[in-house]
């Protein structure tokens, strides 16, 4: 698989991810920190069991320098409300 392929197949999984948690928040009602908490588990014990531990650990380090500062959708949503009243 040359790189465009892989880039390809990895958006493929992460849309069947994307999927699979919509159903089960609002098809099953589970509450989306139980749901996302479950993929996040998942994802690390599959790279530790097939990469081992260590890749699993730098995997989770990298992955969280990359959004440490991002902000919540809830912030977002908030930063972009229109000002309501007068100071």
């Amino acid at each position: 698989m040359d790189d465009k392929q892989q880039d390809q197949a990895a958006k493929l999984v992460s849309a069947a991810l994307d999927d699979l948690a919509a159903q089960l928040i609002m098809v099953r009602g589970l509450h989306p920190d139980l749901v996302l908490a479950g993929l996040h588990s998942s994802a690390l014990a599959l790279i530790a069991t097939s990469h081992g531990g260590d890749v699993a650990t730098q995997c989770a380090r990298e992955s969280a320098d990359k959004v440490e500062h991002l902000p919540s959708h809830d912030d977002c949503r908030l930063a972009a409300a229109p000002v309501a009243g007068r100071a």
